[in-house]
């Protein structure tokens, strides 16, 4: 992610409940195989090595943001963890918790 990329943030859609995002993470969840601590790992061993070296965010641009990891780069960032979750998974076509969602201040 280069810091041009849009936000996660619909513009005319309503915010949804907590319970309907539960929902549709748990129906799209359904189609994917849950993903092994092996496939995760990774990812968080890469932000949170950037973390420990202040590479990962040195310039505060997604800061008090949630952010979605995969593959070892930063692809989205929102102020809604679940709609992140949602909306990543949906685009990339993989089960919602093969996501790393951390949250930065």
């Amino acid at each position: 992610m280069t810091g041009t990329e849009p936000d996660t943030v619909p513009t005319n859609e309503p915010e949804l409940s907590i319970q309907e995002y539960t929902a549709l993470l748990k129906e799209l969840g359904q189609q994917f195989l849950m993903p092994t601590w092996e496939e995760v790992k990774p990812d968080w061993q890469w932000v949170h090595g950037r973390m420990e070296a202040g590479t990962l965010d040195p310039e505060g641009k997604w800061s008090d943001r949630h952010i979605a990891v995969y593959q070892g780069q930063v692809i989205g960032s929102d102020t809604n963890p679940l709609r992140l979750r949602l909306t990543k998974a949906r685009e990339l076509g993989i089960h919602p918790e093969r996501l790393v969602i951390t949250y930065l201040f």
